[in-house]
């Protein structure tokens, strides 16, 4: 992959990395304005307001989030096209639609099977 693509899917990935802090990081804020503590026990209070925060940040965010941060280093590693599970080239279509993929469709085929088989 020529260093003009590498490039372009950085500033993608790094954009599309900074909205989703930013959106993660202002729920925190949100819940900052919408619950200013109370008299009694503020420690309680901050830690129920945490925990009802987090409730709200969805799981595949956060591994949306990690899977940015992956793709941005495999950039940095020179091994951004390829799968990370047998090492092929992952077409260009592919990271295109979804550009922090790091697996083949063949090998995320395998494994989302894998996950559903397991209990």
């Amino acid at each position: 992959m020529n260093q003009s693509l590498l490039d372009t899917f950085e500033k993608k990935l790094t954009k599309q990395l900074a909205e989703l802090e930013q959106q993660l990081g202002g729920q925190f804020d949100e819940e900052r304005e919408l619950q200013p503590p109370q008299v009694g026990d503020q420690i309680d209070h901050a830690l129920d307001s945490r925990a009802e925060v987090l409730d709200r940040v969805s799981e595949s965010e956060v591994k949306l989030v990690a899977k940015i941060k992956l793709a941005l280093q495999r950039i940095k590693d020179g091994t951004y096209d390829q799968c990370g599970s047998c090492g092929e080239v992952i077409p260009l279509a592919r990271l295109e639609a979804k550009p922090s993929v790091s697996l083949c469709l063949d090998c995320q085929i395998k494994h989302e099977s894998q996950q559903t088989k397991r209990p």
